[in-house]
């Protein structure tokens, strides 16, 4: 289970990453990234949902093997389409061709995860020792690497003390910066934290984005399925009232969604918190009473978050500290591109014959 789970939530914060960035969002086709993230959900729900008594059958097994190859896949040519807009692999491939090429790449993935899902539902109905519930996709999957915040170790410390601060009343905190700068990251980090977890009595997350629906975003705030809005409305201020909580608004791009939502979280005074995420800098003021800003890595943390991504606790090798700050650099300053690339790096052979594909 544990690889299944490990290369489905790696793909999806991939997904989450680019989605939140406007240039390579814009790259892929909007159809088939939807249709990658209705996968990997139900994917996830598979490998976390699925109780089954007596151990796993092979038919089973083997399927968490044909899921892993398929995340993998899927991952690797999402990131190397990145790639290539960062760093062109080659001046005679033109943009038209690297697009049909992620296109037709991605279209065979999907083919086979349809296969794979089919095949999980014949399995669904033919094993009677499972125990499948479906769940609304609220919560953000758990990271799978227990990552320093590079670049944010300020942001974070400030974040984290007006979560768990002395502040008695409601506060409302927004997170603002440009696309693929690391605000849902941040705010994934501190809502995963062992601390935030023990100091808050409830906790929530909901995606916004552009076009939303509010009925579905209090349904991913309750974690349930159906319910009419003015049930929902009424079941989450009940659920919160009177308890410490923590909500994460993630992708907001407006005031209306916000004032549409805003009277069903309580004031208990009692230290409850909610944040916002949101690329407007102009809003914020007019939501929040606390906003960070996220700005660019400068090159120091972008080589610090580039050997992260790529070594780990170990040093860059010394033939390699050239080009890899090389390629640090190229990705100016954005986490999402370093973390991509670096991503992409670390799958392959640590030499100066593999690393030059950065040259142009």
């Amino acid at each position: 289970m544990a690889a299944a789970y490990a290369a489905l939530v790696s793909f999806f914060n991939n997904l989450d990453q680019i989605h939140n960035h406007p240039r390579f969002s814009a790259s892929f086709d909007p159809y088939q990234t939807e249709s990658l993230r209705a996968h990997i959900d139900f994917f996830l729900d598979f490998v976390e949902r699925y109780n089954i008594d007596g151990g796993m059958s092979r038919g089973v097994q083997e399927l968490r093997s044909q899921i892993v190859r398929a995340a993998h896949e899927a991952e690797d040519i999402t990131e190397s389409h990145i790639v290539n807009q960062i760093l062109p692999e080659s001046a005679e491939i033109s943009d038209v061709r690297l697009h049909h090429r992620c296109l037709f790449g991605l279209q065979k993935v999907i083919q086979d995860m349809d296969s794979i899902k089919d095949k999980v539902l014949k399995i669904k109905e033919e094993e009677s020792g499972f125990n499948y519930q479906k769940p609304p996709n609220s919560t953000p999957p758990t990271t799978t690497e227990q990552n320093r915040m590079v670049g944010f170790e300020n942001e974070l410390m400030q974040l984290k003390d007006v979560l768990i601060g002395q502040q008695s009343s409601r506060q409302i905190i927004s997170i603002v910066g440009m696309g693929g700068t690391g605000k849902t990251t941040l705010a994934k980090y501190v809502y995963q934290d062992s601390l935030t977890m023990h100091h808050f009595d409830q906790r929530a997350w909901a995606t916004i984005s552009q076009e939303y629906d509010v009925r579905d975003i209090f349904l991913q705030l309750l974690s349930v399925a159906e319910g009419t809005l003015d049930d929902l409305r009424d079941r989450l201020y009940k659920k919160l009232f009177g308890r410490r909580y923590l909500i994460i608004l993630d992708d907001v791009w407006s005031t209306e969604v916000w004032d549409s939502i805003r009277p069903f979280f309580p004031d208990n005074g009692d230290g409850s918190r909610i944040i916002l995420t949101t690329r407007l800098s102009n809003m914020a003021p007019q939501l929040c009473s606390i906003c960070i800003r996220i700005n660019f890595l400068d090159e120091n943390e972008s080589w610090n978050l580039f050997c992260q991504k790529i070594f780990g606790q170990e040093d860059c090798p010394v033939e390699l500290e050239g080009i890899g700050k090389k390629i640090a650099k190229q990705c100016k300053g954005l986490p999402l591109s370093i973390v991509v690339i670096g991503g992409l790096l670390k799958k392959s052979h640590r030499t100066e014959e593999y690393w030059p594909l950065t040259k142009t």
